[in-house]
């Protein structure tokens, strides 16, 4: 699938399933690069790793591998993130 641009947010769908779908949302915040893995379950239900800092999973199989928060949940504000997060339960929640 081809990168889509929404709100300054680049969105890239890295792997897929039946029922789960791997985006990878990169974005520029505070002079900082980011890409930030994207979860999102056969409900519909957006979730993002609990570490932004470190790697991020390349496929669902290593998905498994790492620690996970729904995104409605996180309560990071540093570098603008609830508008980030926002955005990508706008974009990629049900």
């Amino acid at each position: 699938m081809n990168p889509i641009i929404i709100d300054g947010i680049t969105y890239e769908t890295i792997d897929r399933t039946e029922s789960e779908t791997l985006t990878l949302a990169s974005f520029e915040a505070e002079g900082e690069h980011w890409d930030i893995a994207v979860l999102v379950s056969e409900d519909g239900e957006p979730y993002t790793t609990s570490d932004w800092q470190g790697e991020q999973p390349k496929t669902i199989k290593e998905c498994s591998d790492f620690d996970w928060v729904r995104a409605a949940d996180w309560v990071f504000y540093d570098y603008g993130a609830r508008d980030v997060l926002d955005s990508i339960i706008s974009v990629l929640g049900n």
